[in-house]
């Protein structure tokens, strides 16, 4: 019998077929704007423009945020919003809100739902108040579409205008809404695939927004052991080591980076239900993964991880490879011993 789990990531991806607009969440309303002065120029303009302060786009900050990612800032009384951008679901990057209701002494920070350019581009110069009401905020945007990948994995391309002078309106209540109280937001848990309407997804007695795997149920056995140490830290690890099939190990010794949640595409239960600390895994079968992208044509960063590949000519000897986004990749030499795992360090590419 499927999961609960199952059943509604099944009927979400069944509905989003028949919704004339399912790739833009119900938190956005977009309508054609009556100013027809501030034109697309192109989606480098916010780099090119001389209100971009390189020196200071990183160092600077606006509600703790580098100055380099903000888009808009706006403040009436003791409301203060600021429309931003960060890639925790977006490969490239995606469109956010932070709120303050306390003259910015703190802040709740809010994801749209959208990728930035897939498909709006937030214009960098405004010509209208990013306050519309109390419930309604306002941002110039153009639609695009990509025309070229770019060279590395991490360049988003070249994009083109598809319609100019539009205005997208961000819905503040049914951006801020939490229908089950587990800390993340509905448009956060349709982008993970796990359900708006319970706390715990599945069924493992972890709170969703504290879940590193939130869509599988953690097992102890050699292989998740395995796959918890290899995919544990931030980054490659580059030692050699011995990992219990216990999974009382963690790898610490790493090459870290900043990328905080990653889809993983498998359909190796050794893999599925890893036990993970650092980052958040959305771990969909290959079947979800296609009517994911179905749904979302901006993703999140996504690690490709191969099962056990038995080396030729060798006992008990396998190969695991370690892929980011389809660029930089790792390769390890794995060996099973009587309650261990022996983990070498064994290629590293870079596209």
């Amino acid at each position: 019998m499927k999961s609960l789990l199952s059943l509604y990531t099944s009927l979400l991806c069944m509905l989003s077929y028949f919704s004339l607009n399912a790739q833009t969440p119900h938190t956005i309303t977009i309508i054609k704007s009556t100013i027809g002065s501030n034109r697309f120029v192109s989606t480098s303009e916010r780099y090119s423009s001389e209100m971009f302060n390189s020196d200071r786009a990183y160092t600077d900050t606006v509600a703790g945020i580098p100055s380099g990612y903000v888009l808009r800032y706006d403040s009436v009384n003791k409301m203060q919003f600021v429309v931003y951008v960060d890639n925790l679901y977006d490969e490239s990057l995606g469109y956010w809100v932070g709120v303050s209701k306390d003259h910015g002494d703190t802040w709740a920070r809010y994801y749209t739902g959208i990728g930035d350019c897939y498909p709006y581009y937030i214009k960098y110069r405004a010509a209208i108040p990013l306050i519309k009401n109390d419930s309604t905020l306002e941002v110039e945007v153009a639609e695009v579409a990509r025309l070229s990948k770019g060279a590395f994995s991490n360049d988003p391309g070249r994009f083109g205008l598809v319609t100019d002078n539009l205005i997208m309106q961000i819905n503040l209540y049914e951006l801020t809404k939490d229908s089950d109280g587990d800390g993340l937001t509905d448009i956060e848990e349709e982008k993970s695939f796990t359900n708006p309407l319970s706390k715990d997804s599945d069924g493992d007695g972890v709170n969703d927004s504290q879940d590193r795997n939130p869509r599988r149920q953690i097992r102890i056995n050699k292989y998740t052991a395995l796959y918890k140490y290899l995919l544990n830290e931030k980054g490659i690890c580059i030692d050699d080591s011995i990992v219990p099939f216990d999974g009382s190990k963690v790898n610490t010794n790493i090459l870290s980076h900043g990328i905080a949640e990653f889809i993983i595409v498998t359909d190796d239960p050794g893999i599925a239900h890893v036990a993970v600390t650092n980052f958040t895994y959305l771990i969909l079968s290959t079947k979800e993964w296609k009517l994911y992208k179905s749904k979302f044509i901006s993703v999140p960063h996504r690690k490709s991880v191969t099962a056990l590949k038995p080396v030729k000519g060798e006992k008990n000897q396998y190969t695991v490879d370690i892929t980011e986004n389809g660029g930089s990749g790792v390769r390890y030499t794995i060996t099973e011993k009587k309650d261990h795992w022996v983990v070498k360090f064994n290629l590293l590419w870079s596209y």
